[in-house]
């Protein structure tokens, strides 16, 4: 009866494109709550209610908030790039082009932060290249790769720095656990074969 339970609520199989978005962006989407949102309310004390009807505090946040999202992303779908990439085999470079693809749609439905012209283009060239690069060597362990994103949001942060001193290992480990889990529920439940064929057949967006 038990067993029947477990498999009643087991969460259901990454096996497209579409489920891997979906994963992708809320694993993104709590981490930045958690590393930006909550993390600027704690620090803020009890000014917290001033500084966040502030507005440009609020502009800052809102920055803060999507670079923080980019960042964050692209650090997953890193992740789920070196775990498809022994299963596509010689299509590993249409792979990779089907996961820029899924980045710029997931980054597409914001504003760009900044309101420049160019709009998300810029993150989705280095993230390409960042992909191109991730291929010449073997795939780097979850936690090494939100090294990145976790310097990234701390930097992006609209906090003045003596509100945030010496809370930078806080924030980057904050990201490599959720990166790390979220690296690990992709080892559970990802279809690697399914998935590594769907995305082969993207189109660069």
């Amino acid at each position: 009866m038990l067993r029947s339970l477990m498999d009643w609520i087991k969460p259901p199989a990454i096996g497209d494109r579409r489920a891997l978005a979906f994963e992708a962006e809320r694993a993104a989407a709590r981490l930045v709550q958690k590393s930006v949102i909550i993390f600027c309310r704690i620090k803020a004390g009890p000014d917290r209610q001033k500084l966040f009807k502030e507005r440009v505090f609020l502009e800052g946040l809102e920055i803060s908030r999507w670079e923080s999202f980019a960042a964050i992303l692209a650090d997953l779908l890193v992740v789920a790039e070196g775990m498809l990439r022994e299963s596509a085999g010689e299509s590993a470079p249409r792979m990779g082009e089907g996961l820029v693809g899924l980045y710029a749609e997931l980054l597409g439905k914001a504003d760009h932060p900044s309101g420049g012209p160019g709009g998300w283009h810029a993150h989705i060239e280095h993230f390409r290249e960042r992909l191109a690069q991730a291929r010449l060597a073997p795939p780097l362990a979850a936690g090494d790769v939100a090294s990145r994103s976790g310097n990234l949001v701390f930097d992006s942060l609209p906090m003045h720095k003596n509100y945030r001193k010496d809370d930078r290992p806080v924030i980057v480990n904050q990201i490599k656990f959720g990166v790390v889990s979220f690296g690990q529920d992709l080892e559970r439940r990802m279809d690697v074969a399914a998935l590594a064929a769907e995305l082969s057949g993207a189109e660069r967006p």
